[in-house]
């Protein structure tokens, strides 16, 4: 997958979001990792279904959100978009 390919769909993301609410200043959106990033790391690492992320911004502080497996027909929708 091309970089173009990942903005776009990211793109895509964002719009299907701001169509059900607002996004804020300081609102996060994270999408993970390209395929197969995570079996290029030794021990091998991938986000699973009822995991957690924790994100830490020096400074400000952390916060942790779940790890949900995306509905098969909403990735198709957002990649047609």
């Amino acid at each position: 997958m091309k970089s173009a390919s990942v903005i776009s769909q990211s793109a895509n993301l964002i719009a299907l979001i701001t169509r059900g609410i607002t996004l804020d200043s300081g609102d996060t959106n994270s999408t993970g990792t390209l395929p197969r990033v995570g079996s290029a790391q030794n021990p091998l690492a991938f986000l699973k279904d009822g995991g957690r992320v924790i994100v830490e911004i020096e400074s400000i502080g952390q916060f942790s959100n779940p790890v949900s497996e995306i509905q098969r027909d909403l990735s198709h929708q957002l990649m047609a978009e």
